[in-house]
């Protein structure tokens, strides 16, 4: 069961950078942001209700810090992803599991080795040559830009630390009951910046069919579905072990990124994620490598 449902959570995770992408540019990225999370703020209501969520009876730090860096990373991944293209901004994420062993090492105690954090190296290496490339060479359909990379890696930054702090609070509190405070201080963010930074004739683009049902489905798939899976798989599993999850997204990003967008490699872009994979596998394989040597000694 927790196998289908990271391969669930993996697939729904892959597709939301295209969807993201899509609905940014019919709605305005801020809007887009504003509606999709004030909506699934109020359709978990009801539930939130029930389980007497809404009731407070003392102010927690560490949720409210993963409030808030839910909210930054998705805020900063709204806006980044109009100035980068869908398969660039999934593989900067590869990153993640391993600033989340580093980060679980120092918050949450969890174990790391050198193995891990030569594997970080090589693949911070790789980010940045991808984020140079798309100085020297920015291209929307391919290394994306600057300001679009640079913003993704500080959506990392912020869903990295997320992650582990996500794992810190799942003891006390359910998937559901984080996934549902994600959403309101999110939502209450956005509404309270959204005044100043976009005017009520620009939060829609081009309202149609495929638009409103793109933002039904960053609704109730990209938001309520996948965030509460992907909680649920923290409290299962572990902070390092939900990161991984953004292994298997990368596949179904890709695909997404080359039908709907016609996005593609390049070759200086292929090189920065050969690096970031070597030292993803590096990271995650030595011991069973080690295990093998040994015992054909």
């Amino acid at each position: 069961m927790t196998l289908f449902l990271l391969i669930l959570t993996a697939v729904v995770g892959g597709l939301n950078p295209a969807i993201v992408k899509y609905i940014v540019a019919e709605f305005s990225p801020f809007g887009a942001l504003t509606m999709r999370f004030v909506l699934a703020f109020l359709v978990l209501l009801p539930l939130a209700y029930k389980n007497k969520y809404l009731v407070i009876k003392k102010l927690d730090k560490n949720m409210v810090l993963a409030n808030l860096l839910f909210a930054g990373n998705t805020i900063i991944f709204a806006l980044a992803i109009s100035y980068t293209s869908v398969i660039a901004s999934q593989f900067v994420y590869l990153i993640t599991p391993l600033l989340v062993a580093v980060l679980g090492y120092f918050l949450i105690k969890e174990e790391i080795n050198k193995f891990q954090l030569i594997g970080l190296i090589l693949s911070l290496i790789g980010t940045t040559a991808l984020i140079f490339n798309s100085l020297f060479n920015p291209d929307l359909l391919s290394n994306g830009t600057f300001i679009g990379n640079i913003g993704m890696v500080a959506a990392i930054l912020f869903w990295s630390f997320y992650i582990v702090m996500s794992r810190k609070i799942s003891k006390k509190y359910s998937p559901l009951q984080i996934t549902f405070n994600n959403f309101a201080i999110t939502a209450l963010i956005a509404v309270v910046i959204a005044p100043f930074i976009i005017s009520a004739d620009k939060i829609v683009n081009n309202l149609n069919l495929l638009s409103a049902a793109a933002m039904l489905w960053s609704v109730f798939v990209a938001s309520i579905i996948f965030f509460y899976l992907y909680q649920w798989v923290i409290k299962k599993t572990s902070a390092f072990s939900a990161s991984l999850i953004s292994y298997l997204s990368v596949a179904v990003t890709t695909i997404a990124g080359s039908v709907f967008f016609g996005e593609h490699f390049t070759t200086n872009m292929i090189l920065g994620i050969l690096l970031i994979i070597t030292g993803v596998v590096f990271a995650n394989t030595h011991q069973y490598a080690r295990n093998y040597i040994n015992k054909w000694k």
